[in-house]
């Protein structure tokens, strides 16, 4: 990047940044209150004061007569000046929401999407002195915010700045690199040319992917705040339901009774319409519902899967007037199918309140039901004689109709999948678990919601570590609900503690004590602990050194960070007549490493293989095997292999 890019940059945003130079954008927000009460109180008291004109006997009328004149002055003199701060608003406005939206132009090779320079890059540029690029990064507010959001408090930072090294020609390290236009490119960029400023993260156990992760995290968070404060956007003003939109569709009065708006839940405020989490189920259910005829989706996943983050996701999308033409101010809402149960006492009057709940949808044109667990409703009842998919048939096959249901997969293959009336009418949408990558989208979003409503401060690390520990020591669950739980659970332990910011060695302290496995960093007590690990057993178990320390190392190995996490910690299979002391080593590790000999846990082969793999990835597996012959060793070497692999 050339010398004429960096002030191509700044001059861009130059007006607004010279403005809040001047005069920071709080004090004007603080002048244009003040003014605009000076303003108001006036015209008031002019207003006032021509209303008591109309009755000639008030003693003080000739007091109120002399000062209207001073009064219409301060009021015109005020709005004159709120009126300058807010023209000077207009303008840092006009530059500092510039760039939200992509600009897509047409070229040779076809259309391409330009991103045009952040304001929050500009203004790093624009304060940075000397051309310390690294110095005004870290300096600034936004370099600030990323570098305590990687886990580094404010002391190190003062520190590295004072001692700073002389600078480095960034220009000219630049110059052969791709174009800057993001504060995230520009903060990779400052990593890979300056080895000062990597020496200094990775001193702090911040790498270069984490931290080109961190920025772009804080990227999204201040988009997200921009788009918030932009009350006058497209979104914004679609999402507001315009006074004439409720005389365009029919009544709703009993589809209320007996449901809620999805836009009422919890997980709808946490929904990022840029998220990959869900991205694909929700473009085949948004297509499906568009459908002309058949417009029914099912959804099959695990429990805690994020069904319902499916459905959220393209309601926001419906909101804010991205989705298709044929679900445009169409309403989701969620039918409280045990509430209506739960209020009929015989099959007539149940089919009687479910058939006018389902007329009036119809007639009402902008109606989505979503049935939750339609295994279950279906149970239900057939506890009262009801059968649900009969009831259901006229309407799923209707034009006018669209219903989302809900089911997980040990429920669809039992009473759903053979079932021809349901596979008839509904279109199949597999929500598969959520990858590490998505997971870690999902807790982002959701710890911007936490951190205002707890005063705390999540860092990318610890937010790394909740994922990836989630996923590793948790095998009850399903991604991204059981991280998503961990994170709902570690935050009031912190705010017990007294502990604003939350990094990754608080989270793995409460992983630690939550699991009873020893993970981060190793302590002076378990390193001396693991390096006499063998000369500990031995006190108990005589002549098995061969053993004692094939164990030993498994444990050395895992707990350095070498090893495969898909892969068990250990895998042995001890040989040997009664008495030589199979079982007694397995004691020993118990009793030396873990504490007590009752963390021991037997499990028969047979309960073993039917675990989730999920389960046995973080186990030490030891066979005892008494007596053994040809074919039965064969069987067994191959029942470890399939276990480790």
């Amino acid at each position: 990047m050339l010398q004429e890019e960096l002030q191509q940059i700044v001059s861009l945003y130059y007006p607004a940044l010279l403005l809040d130079r001047a005069i920071s954008h709080r004090a004007r927000h603080f002048l244009k209150k003040l003014f605009a009460f000076f303003t108001v109180i006036p015209a008031l008291f002019v207003i006032v004061s021509n209303v008591i004109s109309l009755f000639p006997q008030q003693p003080f009328l000739a007091i109120l007569s002399l000062l209207e004149q001073q009064f219409i002055g301060v009021a015109f003199i005020s709005f004159s000046c709120w009126l300058l701060f807010f023209m000077f608003d207009a303008m840092y406005h006009s530059l500092y929401f510039y760039g939200l939206e992509k600009t897509t132009v047409t070229t040779k090779l076809g259309q391409d999407e330009v991103v045009p320079p952040q304001f929050e890059l500009a203004a790093i540029l624009f304060y940075t002195r000397h051309e310390d690029f690294v110095t005004g990064f870290c300096a600034s507010p936004y370099g600030a915010r990323i570098l305590i959001r990687s886990g580094i408090d404010i002391a190190s930072i003062g520190v590295f700045i004072e001692h700073r090294n002389p600078k480095i020609d960034f220009v000219a390290a630049q110059a052969p690199g791709p174009k800057i236009a993001t504060l995230s490119q520009f903060a990779s960029a400052l990593v890979r040319i300056d080895k000062e400023f990597e020496t200094f993260l990775l001193s702090h156990g911040v790498t270069l992917e984490d931290f080109r992760a961190t920025a772009q995290w804080v990227e999204r968070l201040i988009r997200r705040q921009k788009n918030a404060e932009r009350w006058w956007s497209r979104e914004h003003l679609l999402a507001h339901v315009g006074l004439g939109d409720a005389f365009a569709y029919g009544e709703t009065y009993s589809v209320e009774r007996y449901s809620r708006p999805i836009s009422s839940e919890t997980v709808f405020a946490h929904i990022d319409e840029d998220s990959p989490f869900g991205k694909e189920s929700e473009e085949k259910l948004e297509a499906i519902l568009a459908k002309e005829s058949s417009a029914n989706a099912l959804l099959v996943g695990e429990a805690g899967v994020g069904q319902i983050d499916v459905v959220a996701r393209l309601a926001k999308k419906i909101d804010r007037g991205h989705a298709l033409p044929a679900l445009a101010r169409k309403n989701v809402f969620i039918f409280d199918f045990e509430g209506l149960i739960s209020g009929t006492t015989d099959k007539q009057s149940f089919e009687k309140k479910f058939t006018a709940i389902m007329r009036q949808a119809i007639s009402a044109g902008n109606v989505i039901l979503l049935i939750e667990d339609l295994p279950a409703c279906m149970q239900s009842g057939a506890a009262i004689g009801v059968d649900i998919i009969e009831v259901l048939d006229f309407y799923l096959g209707s034009t006018a109709t669209q219903i989302i249901a809900t089911s997980n997969l040990e429920e669809f293959h039992q009473h759903l999948e053979n079932n021809g009336n349901v596979m008839k009418h509904f279109n199949m949408v597999l929500v598969e678990e959520a990858e590490l990558e998505t997971t870690l989208r999902v807790l982002e979003d959701r710890a911007n919601d936490i951190e205002a409503r707890n005063d705390v401060v999540l860092t990318y690390p610890a937010i790394k570590t909740i994922a990836e520990s989630a996923d590793q020591y948790f095998p009850y669950g399903v991604m991204p609900d059981k991280a998503v739980d961990l994170l709902l659970e570690i935050v009031p332990e912190m705010q017990q503690k007294g502990i604003v910011v939350i990094g990754k060695n608080h989270v793995l302290d409460i992983i630690t004590v939550k699991t009873g496995i020893p993970v981060g960093a190793i302590g002076a007590e378990e390193k001396k602990k693991l390096e006499n690990l063998e000369e500990l057993m031995q006190k108990r178990v005589v002549d098995q050194n061969t053993a004692v320390a094939a164990v030993a190392n498994a444990l050395r190995r895992v707990r350095s960070g070498i090893g495969n996490l898909d892969r068990p910690v250990g895998s042995f299979l001890f040989l040997g007549p009664t008495g030589v002391g199979k079982t007694e080593t397995a004691k020993a590790l118990a009793a030396t490493y873990f504490g007590d000999e009752d963390k021991l846990v037997k499990t028969p082969t047979v309960c073993f293989f039917s675990m989730n793999l999920k389960k046995r990835r973080r186990m030490c597996i030891i066979f005892f095997f008494r007596y053994l012959t040809k074919d039965f060793f064969q069987i067994c070497t191959a029942s470890v292999l399939a276990c480790a692999t």
